[in-house]
């Protein structure tokens, strides 16, 4: 069934989207065509951090991982998109994505080029005001999720200190002493405890520390692969308030 010439389907799926919620029938017809359908499999990536910002994207199935490259190299974990986002729109600003996008599970999205972006989205008042309400929170966060990515730098140079010269068991595992709670490791770090267990969080998911437990348990393969040794720079001990 077609309502103005647009699969009625694709039309209820962008009412249920909240950065579309507030258009008209008639603006959601004009804006419909304009989607292409993506599918992605599990494990690959829509778009790498540093590529050319082309597209923006509604996740209509599945779950997206947001991840940025450390400075180190490493992948940080920002968080996971899910049905009903909209996203990529921040970018549509700049030239390139700032972060980058991989499947968590095989994944269905619409995909709206650049050009129709600014020229027909955001001629929709509910669509522009969705924007620049986002942007704005997105400018609030920023500040946050630099932190953000320090702590989770620093936390991982504690926890190889803490594992060093530590014999695993026979299950590769190094359990750090109980006295290292959350509550202390916040206090250490200068962090609140509440970004201190999401970082912990995001190491479990990573595959740092051993999911299924509440105690924190490194993986003592990740501590014979890692080469950072806070005992070799001393300016790393400033991170630690041991004492």
């Amino acid at each position: 069934m077609k309502e103005n010439g647009v699969a009625v389907d694709l039309l209820s799926r962008l009412r249920s989207v909240p950065a579309f919620s507030k258009s008209t029938p008639a603006e959601l017809s004009k804006l419909a065509p304009l989607f292409t359908q993506v599918r992605l499999k599990a494990g690959l990536a829509l778009y790498a951090q540093g590529e050319k910002a082309e597209r923006v994207f509604v996740l209509l199935e599945g779950r997206i991982r947001m991840e940025r490259e450390a400075e180190d190299g490493r992948q940080v974990h920002l968080g996971e998109l899910r049905a009903g986002d909209f996203f990529g729109f921040g970018e549509m600003f700049f030239e390139e994505y700032y972060i980058g996008t991989v499947a968590e599970e095989d994944s269905v999205l619409l995909a709206m080029k650049r050009d129709d972006f600014h020229l027909a989205a955001l001629a929709v008042t509910g669509v522009r005001n969705y924007v620049m309400e986002s942007l704005a929170h997105l400018a609030r966060r920023s500040v946050w999720m630099l932190d953000w990515v320090e702590l989770d730098r620093q936390l991982r140079y504690l926890l190889f200190w803490l594992c060093k010269d530590k014999s695993a068991g026979r299950d590769g595992l190094i359990e750090i002493p109980r006295e290292y709670t959350h509550d202390r490791i916040a206090r250490m770090l200068n962090a609140s405890r509440e970004h201190v267990s999401r970082c912990l969080k995001n190491l479990r998911v990573e595959g740092v520390l051993s999911p299924g437990t509440r105690r924190i348990v490194v993986r003592k393969v990740w501590t014979d692969e890692r080469k950072l040794d806070p005992a070799y720079d001393p300016s790393l001990w400033r991170y630690f308030n041991i004492d």
